[in-house]
Order: structure tokens, then C-alpha cells, then sequence
């Protein structure tokens, strides 16, 4: 773990005082789990952004808590690991505007989503067919130590008609993948006629014009 977010406690909140800090550069948030509770924080938006660049909803942070008041801003921060567990942008300029981060514990197992990563280009789009994703995030189960930022699984072998399903994948140690195994990750299914159909079409149309024009 060696991302790092500085943060300080918030003692107002509401609607107005996250738009002012938003103007003073600040992101307003909040860090909650069962040791900090759901406590009201404010980070530094260049620092968050520049931080989101390197890590994913996957990846543990220490995040440094100082209290909020003026006079006591020289206390020693308080350390907390961490996961992002949701951003939210603005829906037209795209800066941040609020970071919901999960503390969690060591010691503790953790259930999220991780992303499903395909491996490879199937045989079947080789020979014309079309690949449809199916699942892209699976849930698992584990320490935040044993947290893989994604699960690979190979495709290439695959063929027209043929499929892949969480069964297919395998987790790391320590790892319980808890998605129902029969759910589609990805397949390769036959182009469409789409093609083929539209010449005939067109001869169909022909013919009758051609039958028109005899009458």
C-alpha cells in the first residue's frame, strides 16, 4: 500500500458549505467504516485527482485524517486504510464533487467487485463471429491484503457458439469468488444476417417491379 490521501475532518455540512469548499479547491466526502464510523472529510482535489491516475476502486490508500479545527490542525493525523468506494463528477464540466471512502480492517475479510479482464482474440471472431461481454465486475470475498486489482481469463480458444462463465475463472489465494457461477462473462456468437438479407431483398423487389412492368 503505497498511496497516500491527506484529508481533514469537515464540522459543517450541507448543500452550501460543499459548494464552498468546492471553490476553494477542496472535494468534500466521506470516510466511513466500523472503526471511524461515517465521519464528514475534505481532500484536496489536484492531490484526489492526481492520486484517481494510479489507483482503482481495488487499491488500498492510507488516508492521513487531521481534525478540522484551526487550533488543532498541528495534532498528529489519525491513519486509516482504505478503498475508494465511489466518485462522483460533475455531469457537464467532469471536476469532482464528492468521494465516498470504505475504511477497512487488516484483519477483517471484505466482499467488493473487481473488474473481469478477457485474454486473448477468440478463434471464432477470427472466423467472422462476434464477441458479447457479458459480466465485467464479479464479487469476492477476502482480506484487503489479498485484493487483486482485476481477474484474467483467458478466451482464445473460444468459438462460434461457445461461452465462458464465472465457473471458468480462477482466484488468487485467499480469493472466494461469491457471483453465481453460471452467469456469462463472455461468447462468440455468429455474425448476423443482416447482410445476406438485404440482397435478397433486393432481388424481391426487383422481381415485383419486373412483374409490374409485365402487367
Amino acid at each position: 500500500m503505497n498511496l497516500e490521501l491527506e484529508a481533514e475532518e469537515r464540522q459543517i455540512t450541507g448543500k452550501g458549505p460543499a459548494g464552498r469548499l468546492r471553490r476553494q479547491g477542496y472535494v468534500p466526502g466521506v470516510l466511513y467504516g466500523k472503526e471511524v464510523g461515517s465521519l464528514p472529510i475534505k481532500v484536496k482535489a489536484r492531490e484526489l485527482e492526481g492520486m484517481l491516475g494510479r489507483a482503482g476502486e481495488t487499491t488500498l490508500i492510507k488516508v492521513k485524517v487531521v481534525p478540522g479545527e484551526a487550533e488543532a490542525k498541528k495534532a498528529k493525523p489519525k491513519e486509516y486504510t482504505a478503498l475508494i468506494r465511489e466518485i462522483q463528477r460533475h455531469p457537464t464540466k467532469g471536476v469532482l464533487s464528492h468521494v465516498d471512502l470504505l475504511q477497512v480492517s487488516l484483519r477483517e475479510k471484505i466482499v467488493v467487485e473487481v473488474p473481469v479482464r478477457l485474454i486473448g482474440e477468440p478463434a471464432g471472431v477470427k472466423e467472422g463471429g462476434i464477441l458479447q461481454h457479458g459480466l465485467r465486475e464479479v464479487e469476492i470475498e477476502c482480506l484487503p491484503a489479498d485484493l487483486p486489482e482485476h481477474l484474467e481469463i483467458d478466451i482464445s480458444a473460444l468459438g462460434i457458439g461457445d461461452k465462458v462463465t464465472v465457473a471458468d475463472l480462477s482466484a488468487p489465494d485467499g480469493v472466494k469468488i461469491l457471483s453465481d457461477a453460471d452467469s456469462v462473462l463472455a461468447t462468440v456468437v455468429a455474425p448476423r444476417l443482416v447482410e445476406a438479407e438485404e440482397p435478397l431483398a433486393e432481388e424481391a423487389e426487383g422481381a415485383e417491379a419486373a412483374e409490374t412492368e409485365q402487367e
